[in-house]
Formats: C-alpha cells, structure tokens, sequence
C-alpha cells in the first residue's frame, strides 16, 4: 500500500513511515506522561525493615472502609526507601460499599498505595516497634505467604502493574493468613484503557519497523505458488484441530503441575497428525515453515523488534546474569521445546493454512484471535481470579495478542519460522537473566 502511495518510490515511502512511527511513538509518550503508572514494570522484591503495633485506627479507601477498633500489627513494605505496599493484620470490620467481601471475617489486609496516599489514610495514628518475638515471627509468617501484585504476562515478559495516584490495590486475608482472591483495586477505567492503548501503540510501531526493515520484501516463488493454491476442506478442518491440540499442550503443565517445556507434546501430536495426513496426500505443502533456502532471513528484523519490546518493558539492562552450562542448558529448552513447537503449529500450519485461504491479513488477524483465545482459557484454568484483576484486560487483549501479532507479521515478511522461534524464545529467556 505504502508503495503504491509513494509511487513505487522506496524513499517516499520510508519517510511516510517514519513519519507515522515518530507520530505513535509522541503518542504513547503523551499518554506515559499523562496517565498515572501506565506502564509494567519487573516484579521486584520488598524490602521489611521493621513490624509495628498500632492504635485504633479507621480509613476509607475508595469503596473500602476499614476499622481496627483495638490496634493491630502492621508491616511496610520499602522499595528504594518508599514504602509501596503494607500488610495489616488485626480483628477489625472491613466492608465495600459496592461489594460483598470474598471472606467472612478476615483477618486482615494486603494493601499496595504509593506512600503519600498512605501517609493521608494514616493521618496521626502512632506505630511503635513490636519487641516480643513470637508475635513478629507470625506476622513475617504470614507475610511471607503474600503474592503482593499479579504478575501479568507470566509466560512472556512478566509485568506488574503499580498503583499510582490515587489509585490503589488490596486483597483480604482469611483465617489461616492466606490471600482470599479475588483482589480489588480502585482507579478510573481511562487508566486501564490508556495502559492498553499504549501497549497497542507500542506493537504497532514494531510491526512499523519490521515493515521498515523489508519494506523491498518480495515473496519467494514457493510462497506465491502456494497461496494460489487454496487449500482443501481437509487442511482448514485440521488448523482448527491443531489449534485445539496446542491448547491441550498449553493446559498440560497447567492440570499436571509438570515443567513447563511438556507443553510441546501437544505441538509435538499435532505436527505428527499433520506429517501422516500428508503423507497420505490428504493435505498438501506441508513444511512448517522450515525451508533451507529461507534459513537466512530476518534475522536483524526480529533483533529490532526484541529491542524494543526488552527497552521497553526492561529499559536498559544493568547486567545479565549469565549462570553458565545451566543458561544455556534453558535457553536450548526454551528455543527447541517451546518456542519452535509453538511457532511450526501456529505460524508455520495454522497462520499458513488460514493465509492460503483468506489471505495474509486475515490468516494472521485469525491466527492472533485464536492465539489469545488459548490464552485466556488456559488464564482461566490456572488462575481464574486474575480474570476479575481489570489489568489482566491488557494481558488477554494487548500483550498476548500483540506478540502473536508481531511474530506473524515476522513470518510473513521471512518465511523462516526458525527466526520467528529465536525472537520468541528470546522474549521468554532473556527476562530471566536480565537484571534492571
């Protein structure tokens, strides 16, 4: 399209682009500066310097009114000396105006603020040191068994999501100290839906610069040959069954508690049900992806886009943490029993089949919908209180999506699946070892 307004001027037509890049990137910054805490940042480890006792003590937060009518124990949380979470415990009335409570009588509150929000609800109320060990042991005893925030993008690039203005997260505790999900959190729904807009944002300017990167990408011969080929009833029929069979694997470590790398034999049963139906001449063109001739390619399209999606989400890294014969041992793991399983499934049969028979956008937009959809029921298995969590909307419709996204439109423009493997690989491995 871009060649067509430009005139077949490449030149023209990467100033066009740049253009709209430049205008999306000044639009999610405008949107950074202007929302509270949009962005997710690597979940990170609290600080606990002390455990206090306090006095009668009642607050308002949002639609939540707490009353500890005879003091009770509490425990900041410190990151980089501000303290951004606390945990109280005590026999106290809790209630929401706009809500029932997930426990009967809890036993106390999880609760995240930034400090000044914290300092208002406080007001004058004094905290002195608890002395008596006993009480300080169970009070570290059940703040130890606290998840704090959800982690959002568990399977990707985690991400947290700090409360910031006068918004705020919280969650009750039941009798045994426990969390009772699901969690509450209070801010304007313009946060939640400019968080997902940026994240939007960001893809599109990623797919932006891959198309940058090929923009004189022609398709190989074999590539055009077979999507004027349509496929048969057959082939469309088993897209949908391989679908099925990936999400199957997707659930196997979720039902079996097994590592998560056992994901691969559901990909693994459907490659095999595809290999004996061609063999059987029931499906044709079948070859994953995996073509020597296109071995080569996009390999520098797929490192731009891993940079910005780790800036991003990463800023840059301090350092890696690199443990070795063990790091690579993961990686190789990752890349072979995670990364090409999901990518020959998905984008070499699944977005291929689908693109031979409707065409590339609406191969990969299935194949996206489809992506996340697996996602989400997989989310709703494993974890189904993160679905009342308002962030995970970001998670299920930007995050999991935008990244199918990118690695389909990644496909399209190299043929070459491995390369699609290595970028999703990447975006799984390099999170562990990268310190901030």
């Amino acid at each position: 399209m871009l060649r067509r307004i430009a005139g077949m001027n490449y030149f023209i037509a990467l100033i066009i682009l740049l253009a709209i890049i430049l205008f999306l990137v000044v639009a999610a910054f405008g949107l950074v500066t202007t929302l509270p805490g949009p962005l997710g940042a690597a979940p990170s480890e609290f600080e606990i310097k002390e455990i206090y006792s306090f006095e009668p003590w009642t607050f308002e937060l949002g639609e939540l009114t707490v009353s500890f009518p005879e003091g009770g124990i509490i425990i900041p949380a410190y990151k980089t000396d501000r303290q951004e979470a606390a945990l109280l415990l005590g026999q106290g009335d809790y209630s929401i105006s706009d809500g029932k409570l997930p426990v009967e009588e809890p036993v106390g509150l999880y609760l995240m603020l930034n400090q000044e929000l914290f300092d208002e609800k406080r007001g004058d109320i004094i905290f002195l040191p608890v002395e008596d060990e006993s009480i300080r042991a169970e009070a570290m005893r059940v703040y130890e068994k606290q998840p704090g925030l959800p982690v959002l993008w568990q399977n990707g690039i985690p991400l947290v999501f700090k409360p910031g203005g006068n918004s705020a997260y919280y969650y009750f505790l039941d009798s045994t100290g426990e969390p009772a999900f699901q969690p509450f959190t209070f801010s304007t729904p313009w946060s939640i839906y400019g968080t997902a807009l940026i994240y939007s944002l960001i893809f599109m300017v990623i797919i932006l610069t891959m198309l940058v990167f090929s923009l004189d990408h022609k398709p190989s011969r074999y590539w055009s040959f077979i999507h004027c080929a349509r496929p048969n009833w057959v082939a469309t029929s088993t897209a949908a069954a391989a679908a099925a069979l990936a999400l199957g694997g997707e659930l196997l470590p979720v039902i079996t508690g097994w590592p998560e790398a056992t994901l691969s034999l559901g990909y693994a049963a459907a490659a095999i049900g595809l290999i004996i139906l061609a063999r059987q001449k029931k499906i044709d063109f079948l070859d994953f992806g995996i073509r020597p001739d296109m071995l080569k390619h996009g390999y520098l399209m797929a490192g731009a886009a891993l940079a910005i999606i780790i800036f991003l989400t990463r800023g840059l890294p301090k350092q890696l943490s690199i443990n070795g014969f063990s790091s690579v041992v993961d990686f190789l793991t990752i890349f072979t029993l995670i990364a090409v399983a999901r990518e020959i499934i998905w984008r070499g049969y699944i977005q291929t089949t689908l693109s031979r028979k409707l065409g590339a956008s609406a191969g990969i937009a299935i194949t996206v919908i489809l992506a996340g959809l697996v996602h989400y029921i997989v989310l709703s298995i494993n974890i189904p209180w993160m679905l009342e969590y308002p962030y995970t909307l970001v998670e299920t419709l930007v995050l999991v999506p935008g990244t199918a996204a990118v690695l389909g439109y990644l496909y399209l423009r190299t043929e070459n699946i491995l390369c699609c493997a290595l970028l999703h690989s990447l975006i799984l491995f390099l999170p562990r070892i990268i310190i901030s």
